[in-house]
């Protein structure tokens, strides 16, 4: 699989939304990921700040989870 604008060196993260399935109400998050251009696919990534072994969230768990990384994220950086 060749991409000329992604240089072999590089890797990509994707955030995918999809629709509501599976009894979940709501859209869930899946992040996957893949390393240069000969990498031929992407990569589920396991999630493990969600659960073990977690591959998808609900995308309100997903967002409410980042908000408390990030708050404390910015507290810890006010401090210094």
């Amino acid at each position: 699989m060749s991409n000329p604008y992604l240089v072999d060196y590089a890797s990509t993260l994707v955030l995918e939304l999809n629709p509501p399935s599976g009894g979940i109400s709501e859209p869930f998050v899946t992040v996957k990921f893949k390393n240069g251009t000969n990498d031929g696919s992407l990569h589920e990534v396991t999630l493990g700040r969600f659960g073990a072994d977690v591959t998808s969230v609900p995308l309100s768990t997903f967002v409410s989870t980042l908000q408390v990384c990030l708050f404390s994220f910015q507290s810890m950086r006010a401090l210094m």
